[in-house]
């Protein structure tokens, strides 16, 4: 079972107007603050990016670029998941998006290993509109495999405003709590 440090929640939780989020080694969200959750639907805590980026059609309206985030969500998935192929929740991870997703079943054919270390994303959100967020991904020591993901926008720039907007909007609603990463076979 996969846990968030209280420290690194507190943190991201201090970031009001930068959405932050913690993921495992086969990309479940592990815990998010209240702008990520915000931001997109997919940083939900309990969640697997993949899973969701693949399989739920409101993914493509959120992406305006779509192929290219999957093209790098697939990638990733390859650098997290490292040598150890042959861990069971991966494997079914990958097995059910096979059987489900044409589009990710041929992007895993091409073995392409890249892992997201920084990138810019474009998003359509149905309350602020496009923006383009920046992202850095940094690696939690003495969590073995787990990822902070903080987005942020160009300063002064239309999508900082739009992500301000957004930060006031969810300012009260609580952070989503981190509930225990679950394997497809416990569902």
């Amino acid at each position: 079972m996969e846990r968030v440090r209280p420290g690194l929640l507190r943190m991201m939780d201090a970031w009001p107007n930068s959405p932050a989020f913690v993921i495992g080694r086969r990309m479940d969200v592990l815990a998010a603050n209240r702008l990520a959750g915000a931001l997109n639907p997919v940083c939900a805590a309990g969640g697997n990016m993949v899973r969701t980026l693949f399989l739920d059609p409101e993914s493509r309206e959120l992406y305006p670029h779509f192929d290219k985030v999957a093209d790098e969500t697939v990638a990733s998935l390859r650098a997290s998941a490292g040598a150890d192929t042959d861990d069971p929740a991966l494997f079914e991870l990958v097995g059910e998006l096979s059987l489900k997703s044409a589009h990710f079943r041929r992007l895993w054919a091409r073995h392409e290993v890249r892992a997201k270390t920084s990138g810019e994303k474009v998003m359509r959100h149905p309350l602020v509109g496009e923006l383009t967020v920046t992202y850095e991904t940094l690696t939690v020591n003495g969590a073995a495999g787990q990822q902070l993901v903080v987005y942020h926008a160009e300063p002064g720039s239309a999508s900082e405003r739009a992500l301000r907007l957004l930060a006031t909007m969810t300012a009260e609603a609580p952070r989503t709590p981190a509930p225990r990463v679950r394997r497809a076979a416990e569902r």
